[in-house]
């Protein structure tokens, strides 16, 4: 019984270092898709007002990275979702919205090959990012405005934060 009892207490030691790993690991690629998301609208503003270049460029190219972001959030918040929820998708508000979001990169991609001309298709990709941005904050407040699975915020709240203050 003794030998069971510590290698369970061991095993659970080590999941939740590997969780806590994973935790920041992902924190990390969220910090990163935000900075896509932001530096790819700014591109696509920049390539349709002043019509240079290497922003057309920047654009696509950050469409593209994002739809990879985006698909592997989906992907590894299913398997998360399975033995935490019981299910590999339900469609809750921020699921549903993220999934949009891929759907939206995927439709730039694909508007600006659609085109002979790269310049028409730029144009036309960049007026469709533009449009899209508008999901970026349903996604991020879609915890607040609907019931969901996700959990809200616990610091970054409008009233005072729910986590304790030796915790911050």
């Amino acid at each position: 019984m003794g030998f069971t009892t510590v290698y369970s207490s061991h095993q659970q030691i080590i999941n939740k270092v590997r969780h806590s790993e994973l935790c920041m690991y992902t924190f990390q690629v969220l910090g990163y898709h935000c900075s896509l998301i932001l530096f790819f609208f700014f591109s696509a503003v920049i390539s349709l007002i002043w019509r240079i270049k290497i922003f057309e460029i920047i654009a696509i190219s950050s469409a593209k990275i994002g739809a990879l972001f985006t698909f592997l959030a989906l992907v590894t918040g299913a398997v998360w979702g399975k033995p935490m929820w019981g299910t590999w998708w339900v469609w809750d508000a921020r699921l549903t919205s993220e999934l949009i979001l891929f759907f939206i990169y995927i439709s730039i991609i694909f508007l600006y090959n659609s085109f002979d001309d790269p310049r028409k298709g730029a144009k036309a990709a960049n007026i469709l990012a533009i449009i899209g941005f508008v999901n970026i904050p349903i996604i991020h407040f879609s915890v607040e405005w609907w019931n969901t699975l996700h959990q809200g915020p616990s610091v970054m709240k409008f009233s005072s934060p729910s986590i304790a203050y030796e915790m911050l």
